[in-house]
C-alpha cells in the first residue's frame, strides 16, 4: 500500500465506528416525560385557561342570586307648605324571578364551567403534542448534525489524501476541486441545520417557560412507543379532550335554551313599607306585582328561537368533530403502520447492506484495488440512510403523540414509552 493511502485508513475506520446506525449513548439526556411534566406546569398559555375556569366558577353563585332589593323613600305633599294630609314613606321591595329561572341560570353558569374545563384540557393536550413533536424534531436534527459532522471529517481526510496524490501526479486538479465544493456544501447545510435547531429549541423553551436561548442538550435517543390497539382508541375517542369540549358546548347550549324558554314567564314583585302623616296613626303599605311580558312574541320568543338554533349548531359541531376524529384516527393508524414498515426496511435491509457495501469498498481501497471516490460514495449513502432512519423514528414519535391525544390520556405524561 502506498504512503498516500495509509493515513486515510485509520480515519475511515474511526468514522465507520461512529456509525450512524443509531448506537449513540443516551446518558445525560433529559427525558421526554420530565419535559411534558414541566410544560404542563409552566407553559405560558395554560395560566390563561386556568384563570378562565376560575372566572367561570366564580360566576356560578351570582347567576342564581336574587336581584338586589330596592329601598325607596317617597312622600306626598298636600299644598305648600304641606298640609295635614301630607305623607312620608319608606318602602323595601324585592323582585322574585319566576320559579325555575334561578335554577336555569345557575345551570347555564355551571355548563360554562364545564366548557372552560374542557377547553383547558384541550389546550393541555395541544401542549403535550407540541412538546413531544419538538422533542422528536430535535432528535432528527441532532442526528442529521452527526451525519454532517462525519461527512465533513471524511471530506477533509479525502481532500488531504487527494492533495497529496495531486502533488505526486496521481490525480488531476478536478478531483480535488470537486471535494472542496462538496466540503463547502456540507458547511452550508450545517449552517442551515444550526439555524433550524435554534428555532426548534426556542419553541420548546417557550413551552417550558424558559428563555428562547436557554441551552438544550443533544437528543441522542427516542423512547420506544407503542400506541393502544385501534379498537380501544375508537372507544376512547368519546373521552378525548376535543370531543369533551364539544360535548360541553352542547350542554351549555342546551342549558341556555332551557333558560330562554323560561324567560317568557313573568317575574313577581313584593314590597312592604311604612310612613307617617300629620295624623297620629302610622301608615303601613304592602305591594304585590308582576311583570307583563306583552312583547314576548317579538322578544323572548325570538331569543328562545336563537338559543334553539345555537343548540342545533352545537349538536352538529359535535357530530362533525366525532366524524373528524374517527377519520384522523384511521389516518394516523395507517401512518403508524407505514412508518413502522419504513423503519423495518432501514433496520433489516438498507442500513445493513449500506454498511456491507462500505466495508467492501473500504477493504478494496485499503488493498489497493478500489477507488477512494467509491468509499466516499458508499459512506455518504450510509450516512444518508442513518439520517433518514432517524427522521422515520422522529415521525413515529410524532404520530404516536397525535394518537395519544385522541384518547383520555391526552394530558398525562405517564403513557407508555415516555422515558428513554
Amino acid at each position: 500500500m502506498d504512503s498516500v493511502r495509509c493515513p486515510v485508513r485509520p480515519v475511515l475506520l474511526f468514522l465507520v465506528s461512529l456509525v450512524l446506525l443509531g448506537t449513540m449513548p443516551a446518558s445525560g439526556q433529559v427525558s421526554l416525560d420530565s419535559l411534558v411534566q414541566r410544560a404542563l406546569r409552566q407553559a405560558p398559555e395554560l395560566p390563561e385557561m386556568e384563570a378562565a375556569v376560575k372566572a367561570a366558577q366564580a360566576r356560578v353563585t351570582p347567576a342564581a342570586a336574587l336581584p338586589d332589593p330596592a329601598l325607596e323613600l317617597g312622600g306626598q305633599a298636600m299644598g305648600l307648605p304641606p298640609g295635614d294630609n301630607s305623607t312620608l314613606t319608606l318602602e323595601l321591595s324585592q323582585e322574585l324571578p319566576f320559579p325555575g329561572k334561578r335554577g336555569a341560570r345557575r345551570a347555564v353558569a355551571e355548563a360554562e364551567v364545564t366548557a372552560r374545563e374542557a377547553a383547558r384540557l384541550q389546550r393541555m393536550a395541544e401542549v403535550v403534542i407540541a412538546v413531544r413533536t419538538h422533542y422528536a424534531d430535535l432528535y432528527a436534527i441532532d442526528r442529521r448534525g452527526h451525519v454532517l459532522a462525519v461527512a465533513s471529517q471524511l471530506i477533509e481526510a479525502a481532500i488531504r489524501t487527494m492533495s497529496a496524490r495531486l502533488s505526486a501526479g496521481q490525480v488531476d486538479q478536478e478531483s480535488v476541486l470537486r471535494l472542496e465544493i462538496q466540503a463547502a456544501r456540507i458547511r452550508q447545510q450545517a449552517a442551515g441545520l444550526k439555524a433550524e435547531r435554534t428555532g426548534a429549541v426556542a419553541e420548546l423553551n417557550r413551552l417550558l417557560g424558559e428563555a428562547p436561548d436557554h441551552p438544550f442538550g443533544e437528543i441522542t435517543a427516542l423512547p420506544s412507543v407503542v400506541p393502544p390497539p385501534p379498537d380501544s382508541l375508537r372507544a376512547g375517542i368519546e373521552a378525548s379532550p376535543e370531543l369533551l369540549m364539544r360535548q360541553a358546548e352542547v350542554l351549555a347550549a342546551r342549558r341556555r335554551f332551557e333558560e330562554a324558554r323560561l324567560e317568557g314567564r313573568p317575574d313577581f314583585m313584593v314590597g312592604a313599607g311604612g310612613g307617617m302623616t300629620a295624623m297620629p296613626e302610622p301608615v303601613v303599605m304592602l305591594r304585590l306585582g308582576m311583570s307583563l311580558p306583552i312583547w314576548k312574541r317579538s322578544k323572548q320568543d325570538r331569543l328562545r328561537e336563537a338559543a334553539g338554533h345555537d343548540l342545533q349548531a352545537a349538536e352538529a359541531a359535535l357530530e362533525a368533530e366525532r366524524a373528524r376524529l374517527s377519520t384522523d384516527l384511521a389516518g394516523l393508524v395507517a401512518e403508524w403502520g407505514g412508518t413502522q414498515e419504513t423503519l423495518r426496511e432501514f433496520q433489516t435491509t438498507i442500513l445493513p447492506q449500506s454498511q456491507s457495501a462500505l466495508d467492501a469498498a473500504l477493504a478494496a481501497y485499503a488493498a489497493g484495488r478500489g477507488e477512494f471516490a467509491l468509499v466516499v460514495e458508499d459512506l455518504n449513502l450510509l450516512l444518508e440512510a442513518g439520517a433518514e432512519s432517524a427522521q422515520a423514528e422522529a415521525d413515529r414519535l410524532s404520530i404516536w403523540a397525535r394518537i395519544e391525544a385522541l384518547g383520555p390520556r391526552a394530558t398525562s405524561a405517564q403513557g407508555r414509552g415516555d422515558t428513554p
